[in-house]
């Protein structure tokens, strides 16, 4: 027996593993060409994925959202019910709106779905004199793997508006939309297969944004209803006018107040000259009886025959002048009950016009108004401007973004390895055959004497527990 080997392998006892790190050391050391092989395979892999992966653009665009009165402007108040929005656009609501699918889809739509699905080609700009051959040679194997792929191809399956739904998931996929912290700005980043096409593509999106919110805020949806509004205000308007004209003419005046104006100081005229009139007849009637009670106390015949006639001759035209003047004074007294009457009817006509008149003016100011506010919609509307606006075009990146194919070369080959020591492991684990000196004491129980040296088990553990 070799004492020496028997003295290492009693100290190598003494410094036993546990089972979990036996397994693993001895599987690693027993089985490392699968290690090896699936890190190898790893690797293959990670190349296969950078390479089939298209080199990756990125293009920024800044928008700056200014909300304004036409973003204040409901349906509501369209109508009456209110004055503005109850809620104020906020950066949410415009992201969300931004972010819509009809956003991506009318994108789409005006490029082509192809031009989303279709990458650019890896050899376009290769030039046989000056690119180096082994660039030439790994464009031409991207080249390959990615005309290979599916690619467009897969529209073929589809109709056209198939076609427009995947492509506008594609550029879902490559487009990243958010707001700048603190501030109105909006940032937009989109990747694409190069980048004149991510320029391009961001700034047909960018168009597309530009448009939705002026499509969702454009005041010229609500001019037909407006107009329809005015209208009607309108129509009341004319009808209260026109009531309001035929009470005034059925009923004779012009202006209520000027007329029951006017009134009053005719029924005062008339009183006043029928003051006058009455003091006259008095005064000629008084006249007239003094000079009847002088011819009947002068009837005794004192008086001669001429003396009487002159006084019967004062007589008749003193009569006739009172009769004049009772006649007057009845005339008079008619016409100041006929005004008085008049007076009196105007004063009951006052309450239903001031009703035709406030319905007349609440009718014209509702006219007026809504006609006002029509003027302001159409002056919105003949705003080409948005409040939302590009701050910074489509930038033009000529340092790609991806794919990182080292950073996959690194994880094909970390992949690998954890596969392969995995599988090494398991089959260490379900290893049920007897070798080496640790695990047949522990299946038998007893202590183990001695070993045969030249077995290559046994010199691979001597040389794991030597490395650990």
């Amino acid at each position: 027996m070799d004492h020496s080997f028997e003295d290492e392998f009693v100290q190598d006892e003494r410094r036993s593993l546990s089972r979990l790190q036996e397994t693993v050391l001895f599987g690693a050391a027993r089985h490392w060409g699968w290690i090896v092989g699936a890190t190898f395979l790893g690797a293959v892999i990670g190349l296969y994925l950078g390479a089939s992966k298209p080199n990756t653009y990125l293009s920024t665009a800044k928008l700056r959202l200014v909300p304004g009165q036409r973003e204040l402007l409901s349906e509501e108040s369209q109508v009456g019910i209110t004055n503005q929005r109850e809620s104020s656009l906020t950066m949410a609501n415009e992201i969300h709106l931004l972010t819509d699918r009809a956003v991506f889809e009318n994108t789409i739509r005006e490029l082509g779905p192809d031009v989303f699905l279709q990458p650019e080609d890896p050899t376009r700009y290769d030039d046989p004199d000056s690119t180096p051959l082994v660039v030439q040679w790994m464009h031409q194997l991207q080249s390959y793997l990615i005309q290979s792929s599916k690619g467009s191809s897969m529209l073929d399956d589809f109709d056209e508006e198939g076609q427009v739904q995947i492509a506008a998931e594609v550029l879902i996929r490559d487009t990243v939309v958010f707001p700048n912290t603190g501030s109105n700005f909006i940032t937009i980043l989109h990747t694409s297969t190069s980048p004149e096409k991510a320029q391009r593509n961001l700034a047909h999106f960018v168009d597309a944004c530009l448009t939705q919110h002026r499509r969702q805020f454009s005041t010229q949806r609500y001019i037909p209803r407006r107009e329809e509004l005015v209208e009607e205000a309108r129509t009341r308007y004319l009808a209260a006018k026109n009531d309001l004209d035929e009470f005034s003419i059925n009923e004779g005046f012009a202006d209520l107040d000027l007329e029951r104006k006017n009134g009053h100081d005719n029924l005062g005229e008339i009183e006043k000259e029928l003051t006058v009139a009455n003091r006259n007849l008095r005064s000629k009637q008084a006249e007239l009886a003094k000079l009847q009670d002088s011819l009947a106390a002068e009837r005794g015949g004192r008086l001669d025959g001429a003396t009487m006639s002159e006084i019967r001759a004062l007589e008749i035209p003193l009569a006739s002048e009172v009769a004049g003047l009772v006649e007057a004074v009845e005339e008079l007294d008619r016409a100041r009950r006929v005004q008085d009457e008049r007076v009196k009817e105007l004063a009951a006509l006052a309450p239903r016009l001031r009703e035709l008149s406030d319905e007349f003016e609440a009718a014209q100011a509702s006219y007026e108004a809504k006609r006002n506010g029509l003027d302001e919609l159409t002056s919105l509307a003949e705003i080409d401007d948005s409040n939302l606006s590009v701050i910074t075009l489509p930038t033009l990146a000529i340092e790609k973004e991806g794919p990182k194919r080292f950073k996959l070369l690194v994880l094909g080959v970390v992949a690998g390895f954890a596969v392969g020591l995995l599988f090494v492991v398991l089959r260490q684990a379900f290893d049920v055959s007897l070798r080496y000196p640790s695990t047949v004491q522990r299946w038998s129980g007893l202590q183990l004497l001695a070993v045969i040296p030249e077995s290559p088990d046994v010199r691979r553990l001597q040389r794991v527990r030597h490395f650990i």
